[in-house]
């Protein structure tokens, strides 16, 4: 597993038993057109690895490329709930603007403070 959400950019993570509430959300987010295309999904059912992922089983670990990560998820066993954190927790705090943050910011409503300067050698 550690291979695979290493080279996702976005990675979502079920550790446990394939049964419960939580896998079926697990499962129907994995189905979910708003975020199917963009993550990767894994199971494991060791628990040290979800330990690793700062969750335990049954649980769910969201691993990205950027930002802090990976992120464990305590919301609520159901699927809107799991998209809106995967979605959320899909865009990176800071950006260098591009036609890739469109939709994710603006079509999901997402607040957005926005810099523009000409200084591209300088981190904010």
């Amino acid at each position: 597993m550690e291979a695979g959400t290493a080279e996702a950019k976005l990675a979502l993570s079920y550790f446990g038993a394939l049964e419960g509430d939580l896998y079926a959300a697990f499962m129907q987010s994995a189905r979910n057109p708003a975020i199917s295309e963009k993550f990767a999904f894994f199971h494991s059912t060791d628990a040290d690895c979800a330990s690793k992922y700062g969750a335990s089983a049954p649980g769910l670990a969201l691993s990205r490329t950027f930002d802090e990560s990976p992120l464990a998820y305590s919301g609520a066993a159901n699927e809107d709930d799991l998209v809106a954190f995967a979605k959320k927790s899909s865009v990176p705090q800071l950006i260098t603007f591009s036609e890739d943050y469109i939709e994710p910011i603006f079509g999901d409503h997402l607040p957005a403070a926005i810099l523009f300067t000409e200084e591209e050698d300088q981190d904010f």
